[in-house]
Order: structure tokens, then C-alpha cells, then sequence
């Protein structure tokens, strides 16, 4: 049974309520005693158990269809399932106006009876089999919080159940509100211990839930890129809400639907959406961390219960969750469907850059300092990337509006949306810097016929996110990956179709790697060195995922051989700070305007010339004779970005040149709510953690210390940190 009221079902929510069901619930007086309304429950169990075992008399097959009976019966409450609610909820209210009274023992006496005559009919059908027969959920299950004569209607419903005890009946509840602290009280909070007999435990709340259950799964790699075009193959990824309505009927806005389901309103404008809606939208997208303050909580249960977010596990104390958003290709469609809505000017709002608004909006009023910026250089670098992976997909899009943002586009594109004009070239023809050949080809010339497509960052947790085997299923539900922790080399995989005419499997991908870096005084293009062989990018010869062990080696076969073991990869740094202003200034630090921004000027030993907003490509390396070049090294074309604005990216425009900056300053020491900005430095003063920082060693005589964290230094001696 479906108990969502009328009112909430009114944007499309799916499945729909069972609004007789909803009325006799509502229909039961709040000034009445739970001595009146358990009876009221266990009469209505009756009446339902009663219906149900007359209609399965209807149901006709033969002996070996006995194992699909649930399959039948749900096949025939199809069109059955109203009239079920319908007539079992009207018999019960004429009884009840014609005056019924029972005594309790006759009542729940009657009602067992009739549980076990539908009980005999079930394992009559299974021919005496000893198994579950009677399967009863309770969806919407929070609904039931609402208080009659001082209990709520779920503590009595659960005591009119009580009576089944021992029988093969099972009852679910299923909410996607967490509130199961206000249902059941964790432990300690019990009115009475005495309520808990020695080593009892409540059961902690169940999270697990079909997911990836679409029944072609497994896949195979092997298809090509037409294949897996379009929200009919998108939809098959994640809950099966989704491919189970589009199965039922192919003319469903899907879309539309994941929007709404997403953001829990049908007004699409970003300045009209809820916080939580807010948040839900970047998040999907980009995967965010959350800083464990109050607000932070609310809005993640808010995002549970209204906004699409998968809670994981509960604990059996009851007292938190774990929850995000999981790889669900067409919540990532709608989430970059509403940005595309609030830029395209179809709605009254009109953003230059929805994203980087969305965000910095987040960053004001209550929700300020919730994600966790710690490593903020990540989230603004995946932002950039997928703006630039959206430009590229609408430019090749023939479509005004409803644009498939997994239908993908090419390497190539991508890299020109991704770069200003004025640096195309350094990027389209740069040639490998670990391979000193006269010969090799340029990037455009490589990967002329390579696609990408990634719409969404799922998080990874060991290094097999920056492997060609993980690529392939990572390009079908058009994702990339956020590295794990343990992975110090790259933050980002962005998985790589090489030949898109060609089938989808291991032998056919590569990646982008990508570094997130956000020091204010970059290095040297030559010191960032990321090495696919040390990584495991690429299967070793001897690897039991190497497509051409124990393959021939003459002939055609030798030439793919070779060509395998010799694809191609990116490495993409990102130092997105270089041109921003620290956001702590200094006393007594001079600053200077230049063309790429204020930089503080530095007197001290370790100070550095600011890099300038720029490009650059690193060249072929000049082996010595020590070392030999080697033909079978993967080619890297290994590009360095500096600075983070449109003087860079090509998809930064000017307007949202200060919004980047913004995003980039945003503190990410914990006092990012702190009322009075200007006596900040008086907080970190009293010490709450340790920085390289007058703050935190004013006290003693070292420059270095009170100055590291502002000139580069610091993160020149730990490269592999964001900040």
C-alpha cells in the first residue's frame, strides 16, 4: 500500500497513492484511544486478508506456473488494485457506521483465522512449501508519525500486526524520510529501560535497495557507440524506478521526470529552487563533501526525503546515516538540463554560468561554509571540466532544447571548449614529452577520432578508477572518476574512447589524467610528471587484463599487438590558483598590479616570480644515451594550465571571471562562517589547528613557517596536494 497523500503526489510522483487507503487513515479520529483504534486495524487486516484469498480464487494456472504466483498476482492488481483498496476500506467503515464491536481476543481470534485460510491457499499453490507467504509493504511509511490518542499511527498499526506473530507474514515499511529516531527512540533515549529485555536490540533500519537490477545486466564490452545513445539505455543504470516506467510506457518524459524528482518542484529557475534542491543539483554532479555542522545534517536528510539522494547505511544506534548520490546517468542528465535551462533563456532566469552562480550562492546565509572546501581546487576544477564537456555537447547537439548530454562529443572539441582561443594551438599540437621522436604525431592528430562522454564524477575508492579496464564501463554510464585517497599522482580519470567507430572495450580506451593544484605560485610545466606505467594506467604485458597475451604475433594481428601496447594518454594539471588573491593578505606584503591579477610581492629568500595566465604544452624530452627511447612507451601529451579564468579557459567567460575567484578564495579552515571576516586572524590566533601562518607561528622566528603556505613552497615539498 501506497500511503502518500493526495497533495504530494500533485508533481507527478511515481508510483501513485492508494488514496482510499490514505482516506481511511485519515478518516480515523485524533481524539481517539489507541484502545479504539488498534481493533479498527486488526478489523481492516481481516477484511483484507478475506478479499485477497477470494480473488486469488480467480486466478487460473497450471502447476507449473506455481512458482510465478507473486508474478500473477501482481500482474492482476494491475487493474485490480483500486477496487482491493476501494472495497476492503468501504466494508470496514460500514461496519464501523453500523456500530461493530467485537471483543479484542474474538476480533484478533477472527482475524487470524482469516490470515491463515489465505495462508493455506498460497502454500496449496506452492504445494506445501515452506516458505514466505504473505508479503505486505507499507510505502511512504513516514506518513504514519501523525499522533492519535498520544501514540502514532505507526506504533498502533505495528500492535495491530502484532497479533500475526509466528505466521509466514512479513510486513515492510518503507520511507524515504529518515525519521525513524522520531518512530523508535534510539536506546539511551527509551522512556523505560525496562522495555528492553537483556540483549535485546532494535533492528537498525534497513538502506538496502534494488540497484543496478536491470535484467541485461551483466554487460558486455563489445557494443558500439550508436548503441548506447539515449535515455532508453541511461535509464537501465541505478534504481529501477526509472527503466521499469519507461519499459511500462517508451513515451514518458523521463527527463522531465528525473528533474522534478530531482529538485521537488516544477519551477525549474535556480533562483526559485529550495536550498536542499540546490545543493542536490551540484551534487550530483560533482560529488561533494559535507563539514559536519547542523545545517549540513538537515539539508542531507532534506535531500534524502525529497531530492533523489541514497542513504547507504544507517547504524543500529540510529543517530546518523550515510547517504549521496550514487552513478545515476539520468539524474545527472536532469541536474545539467537545469543548468542548460537557466542559460539558454528559457526561463526567466539567465545565467552566463549557472554552475559557478549555483555555487557561490551556496556559499551565503545558512548554507555557508556546508561543503567542505578543503579541497575546493577539486570541486571548481570538475566544474570547469564539465562546463566545458556541456559547451562542446550543445555545439555538436542539432538540438535547441532537451539536448542528450551523454550523447558525448570528441576528444578534440572538448579540448577547444576547454582552452581560450588563444591557446588551441599549443594544445592541438603538442606532440608526447616521454618520447623523443621526430615522428610523432600531434594531439589533434591522435585523437581525431576519439570520443568522450562524462556528465557526472562518481568516487572511487581504490586505484582501479584510473585503469583502461575500469574505462570502458565507466564511458557506458558516462561517468568519471574521482580518484581514491590512496591515489597521490591524479585527482580525476576521464575515461577516452580512442576509435569511436570501433567496439567499447578495454583494448579501445585511455584516459585524461588530471591534477587539481590551487597554489598561488605555480611551478615549473616540467615538475609535474605523471607516469602511466607507475599508475597502472595501461595492462603490464604479463597482466592477466593485457588483450593481447597469448594472442599471435604475425600479421595483422602483430600491428594491433603493437598498437596496443602503445596508446596514448593525457595528463591535465590544472594549477587553478596562480592568479588568485590570497585570501588571508598579510601585513606589511606589498602588493603590485599586474596584467594577471594582484600578486603579493615577496622579499623573502623563497620568494618566486608570479607565472603568468597561460597554456603550456610540454615538449618532446631529450633522452641522454643512459637511456634509450623506448617504442613501447604509452605516448603522454601532458598539458599545464595556469590560472582559472577566461584568460584560460575557453569555457570561463568574463563576466564569470570574479565568481571563479570567489569559489577559489572561499576558506577551507573551518571558519568559513565566521561572522567578522576582519578578526578571522584573531581566531586562528588561539591556535585551533597549525598552518604555516603568522597565526600560527607568529611566536617564533622563522619565515618560512609564517609565510610557506603563501608563496608555493609549502606545496613544493607535497606535490600531490591540492592546497
Amino acid at each position: 500500500m501506497n500511503i502518500r497523500s493526495q497533495y504530494d503526489s500533485q508533481q507527478g510522483a511515481y508510483p501513485p497513492p492508494d488514496l482510499d487507503m490514505v482516506g481511511f487513515i485519515r478518516s480515523i479520529p485524533l481524539t481517539a484511544s489507541k484502545d479504539e483504534v488498534v481493533p479498527i486495524f486488526i478489523l481492516f487486516f481481516r477484511v483484507l486478508f478475506t478479499w485477497v484469498a477470494k480473488e486469488l480464487d480467480t486466478l487460473s494456472y497450471q502447476k507449473e506456473q506455481t512458482d510465478r504466483i507473486a508474478s500473477k498476482w501482481r500482474a492482476h492488481l494491475q487493474n485490480r488494485r483500486q477496487a482491493m483498496y476501494g472495497e476492503v476500506c468501504g466494508e470496514v467503515r460500514s461496519m464501523l457506521n453500523n456500530g461493530w464491536k467485537a471483543p479484542y481476543k474474538a476480533n484478533a481470534d477472527e482475524a487470524m483465522a482469516a490470515l491463515n485460510v489465505l495462508i493455506d491457499k498460497v502454500l496449496a499453490a506452492k504445494e506445501g512449501c515452506n516458505e514466505l507467504s504473505i508479503f505486505m509493504y507499507v510505502d511512504e511509511a513516514h506518513t504514519l508519525n501523525e499522533d492519535i490518542g498520544g501514540s502514532s499511527v505507526y506504533s498502533l498499526m505495528i500492535k495491530a500486526l502484532s497479533v500475526f506473530n509466528g505466521q509466514s507474514f512479513f510486513v515492510l515499511f518503507v520511507s524515504t524520510v529518515f525519521c525513524d529516531h522520531k518512530i523508535v527512540a534510539p536506546g539511551r533515549l527509551a522512556r523505560s529501560h525496562r522495555y528492553f529485555a537483556a540483549g535485546d536490540k532494535l533492528l537498525a533500519p534497513y538502506t538496502e535497495m534494488p540497484f543496478d537490477c536491470h535484467p541485461n545486466f551483466p554487460l558486455s564490452p563489445g557494443v558500439k557507440l550508436e548503441d548506447i545513445i539515449g535515455l532508453s539505455f541511461l535509464c537501465m543504470f541505478g534504481r529501477p524506478i526509472f527503466w521499469t516506467l519507461f519499459e511500462e510506457d517508451p513515451t514518458v518524459d523521463l527527463k522531465t521526470l528525473a528533474i522534478r524528482k530531482l529538485i521537488c518542484s516544477a519551477q525549474f529557475e535556480l533562483s526559485s529552487l529550495a536550498t536542499a534542491a540546490k545543493f542536490a543539483v551540484l551534487d550530483v554532479l560533482l560529488n561533494l563533501d559535507y563539514r559536519l555542522l547542523p545545517f549540513s545534517h538537515d539539508t542531507i536528510q532534506t535531500m534524502v526525503a525529497s531530492h533523489m539522494r541514497t542513504v547507504y547505511s544507517a547504524p543500529q544506534s540510529r543517530e546518523y546515516l550515510r547517504s549521496g548520490y550514487s552513478s545515476e546517468p539520468v539524474l545527472a542528465e536532469a541536474a545539467m538540463e537545469i543548468l542548460h535551462l537557466n542559460e539558454s533563456g528559457a526561463l526567466k532566469d539567465q545565467f552566463v554560468d549557472a554552475a559557478a552562480k549555483l555555487f557561490v550562492s551556496l556559499d551565503a546565509g545558512p548554507s555557508r561554509g556546508a561543503i567542505d572546501m578543503g579541497r575546493r581546487g577539486d570541486n571548481v576544477g570538475k566544474m570547469i571540466l564539465l562546463r566545458a564537456y556541456m559547451s562542446a555537447v550543445k555545439e555538436s547537439s542539432s538540438k535547441l532544447s532537451g539536448i542528450d548530454w551523454s550523447d558525448g562529443c570528441s576528444l578534440v572539441a572538448f579540448l577547444k571548449h576547454l582552452t581560450a582561443d588563444g591557446f588551441h594551438q599549443t594544445v592541438l599540437e603538442c606532440k608526447p614529452d616521454n618520447i623523443a621522436n621526430p615522428q610523432s604525431q600531434t594531439l589533434a592528430t591522435v585523437f581525431a577520432n576519439s570520443w568522450i562522454r562524462f556528465t557526472h564524477f562518481a568516487r572511487a575508492a581504490d586505484n582501479t578508477a584510473v585503469t583502461t579496464s575500469a574505462a570502458w564501463p565507466a564511458f557506458l554510464r558516462s561517468m568519471a572518476f574521482i580518484c581514491s585517497h590512496s591515489q597521490e599522482t591524479i585527482d580525476v580519470s576521464i575515461p577516452v574512447l580512442l576509435d569511436k567507430t570501433a567496439t567499447i572495450e578495454e583494448k579501445n580506451m585511455t584516459i585524461i589524467a588530471v591534477q587539481f593544484k590551487r597554489r598561488t605560485t605555480g611551478r615549473a610545466a616540467t615538475t609535474y610528471a605523471i607516469d602511466a606505467r607507475k599508475i597502472g594506467v595501461f595492462p603490464s604485458p604479463k597482466s592477466p587484463r593485457n588483450w593481447t597475451e597469448n594472442k599471435v604475433t604475425s600479421g595483422s594481428a602483430f600491428e594491433e599487438k603493437v598498437q596496443y601496447n602503445s596508446r596514448p594518454y593525457i595528463s591535465l594539471v590544472m594549477e587553478l590558483g596562480v592568479q588568485t588573491l590570497v585570501h588571508r593578505r598579510r601585513p606589511n606584503v606589498p602588493v603590485e598590479q599586474t596584467d594577471v591579477g594582484l600578486i603579493e610581492q615577496r622579499t623573502s629568500v623563497h620568494s618566486t616570480q608570479p607565472f603568468r595566465a597561460e597554456v603550456v604544452a610540454l615538449g618532446p624530452e631529450k633522452r641522454n644515451s643512459s637511456r634509450a627511447s623506448n617504442d613501447q612507451d604509452h605516448p603522454r601529451y601532458s598539458l599545464v594550465f595556469y590560472g582559472c579564468s577566461s584568460r584560460v579557459y575557453g569555457c570561463i567567460s568574463q563576466e564569470s571571471d570574479d565568481d571563479y575567484g570567489k569559489l577559489l578564495q572561499l576558506s577551507g579552515n573551518g571558519f568559513a562562517d565566521h561572522p567578522r571576516a576582519n578578526t578571522l586572524s584573531q581566531v586562528l590566533n588561539m591556535k585551533p589547528f597549525w598552518e604555516a601562518s603568522p597565526e600560527s607561528y607568529g611566536w617564533v622566528n622563522d619565515e618560512w613557517l609564517q609565510n610557506a603556505g603563501y608563496d608555493g613552497y609549502q606545496n613544493a615539498d607535497n606535490a600531490t596536494q591540492d592546497e
